[in-house]
């Protein structure tokens, strides 16, 4: 196998430097044991959500400046990608609703929603005590 670099995972975490770096005219190779795509390989393909308003605590402030960087920026690579493979990624940029299940998680999103609200987020969809 030839390539400048090889990335080990065909998962989101190993795709996403892949596509960026093959995007900047680097050769890499991709290794992954069981095919790419497969699910028995253990890579993640979920991707989980960049969403520093998910949470029910508020993530560390350097953490949650990353995260909030990079969500402001999925979308234009989510379109970029979709345009590059003809295969829609199905973003669903609409938010979450969380929904605490206890006394205890009712505090802490009380706390999170003060951390947000300070940070000037919005919050997309209200919030419930069951």
């Amino acid at each position: 196998r030839d390539g400048d670099v090889i990335v080990l995972g065909g998962g989101v975490v190993g795709l996403a430097p892949a596509f960026e770096l093959a995007g900047r005219g680097v050769g890499v190779v991709v290794v992954e044991p069981g095919g790419i795509g497969d699910p028995e390989s253990g890579t993640a393909w979920a991707g989980g959500s960049i969403g520093p308003q998910s949470d029910l605590e508020p993530p560390p402030e350097a953490a949650a400046d990353l995260a909030l960087l990079s969500r402001h920026v999925y979308a234009d690579w989510i379109d970029r990608i979709e345009a590059e493979s003809a295969l829609a990624c199905e973003l669903d940029a609409r938010g979450a609703f969380t929904v605490a299940l206890s006394e205890v998680e009712e505090v802490q999103l009380d706390r999170a929603l003060d951390w947000q609200r300070a940070r000037g987020l919005a919050q997309c969809l209200p919030s419930a005590a069951v």
